[in-house]
């Protein structure tokens, strides 16, 4: 069976050597793939998310077997798509991906159902989150949330502060449009998370 794996990281690199185990395994390849998939079977340049070349070489190659490693496909909706053309494809549908790439929604539906998790506060005002981080003397984790970290990419990655004062020295982390004026509300729908770390709880 040939294989198709969408992603291009450490993840994609094991998933494609333990692929390479299988004797059911014919062709492999790798969207948009990395120099250690390139070692493994055939890259195919493009990007992870552009789920229509995705099909596009799943139908061309005779692909039997699609798997999708990171989360941005996955909450674009790429197993929704496979499905509604009748091609298989591993991974979760785009309303079970929003688990990860929604972080409110994700810790809104823990609370629901008392699924023990770190405490966290959802903002949609840079003001507003400013002066909670401030606020506090614990550690945080500042995390952006839906269609924030996608379209504006607030927090590239994991922000900790360990004191009130590198909040501050952090501004780089935010869009110029959002760091520069400070009072201008978020992006409508845009949501950012800040959790507390502790030694029992990590913040997800």
């Amino acid at each position: 069976m040939n294989v198709l794996v969408i992603g291009s990281g450490g993840r994609e690199h094991a998933l494609c050597h333990a692929l390479r185990r299988s004797r059911g395994l014919g062709r492999l390849f790798i969207l948009p793939g990395n120099a250690g998939t390139a070692e493994l079977g055939t890259n195919v340049p493009g990007d992870a998310c552009d789920i229509r070349l995705a099909l596009e070489v799943a139908r061309r190659e005779d692909v039997g077997l699609t798997i999708v490693g990171p989360e941005d496909p996955l909450a674009a909706g790429i197993v929704d798509a496979f499905e509604a053309a009748g091609r298989r494809i591993f991974g979760p549908t785009a309303a079970a991906a929003r688990l990860e790439s929604d972080k409110a929604f994700a810790k809104q539906l823990m609370r629901q159902h008392a699924i023990p998790t770190a405490e966290a506060r959802v903002f949609t005002d840079f003001h507003q989150a400013e002066e909670y981080v401030l606020s506090r003397t614990e550690p945080l984790v500042v995390k952006a949330s839906g269609e924030l970290a996608g379209s504006l990419g607030l927090v590239s990655i994991q922000a900790v502060h360990r004191y009130r004062q590198p909040w501050r020295g952090h501004s780089s982390i935010f869009p110029r449009a959002i760091s520069s004026s400070q009072s201008s509300p978020l992006r409508r729908g845009a949501l950012v998370g800040i959790a507390n770390v502790t030694a029992n709880a990590a913040a997800g």
